[in-house]
């Protein structure tokens, strides 16, 4: 199971997102909607992959 962080600022696409990744067997461990969080998640949960909005 791949360990997934999903970091944008619209709460609609993250949730769009999570949803489809769980349906695909994925574990998305944090969902953050600004840069900041999005750092300390990462180093906290150390995700194999970080989905990121560049725009956010």
């Amino acid at each position: 199971m791949t360990r997934i962080l999903v970091a944008d600022d619209h709460p609609f696409f993250r949730m769009g997102v999570d949803a489809v990744l769980q349906m695909g067997g994925h574990e998305v461990v944090a969902m953050t909607s600004d840069g900041d969080a999005t750092l300390d998640a990462i180093e906290r949960e150390n995700p194999e992959i970080v989905l990121l909005d560049v725009r956010m």
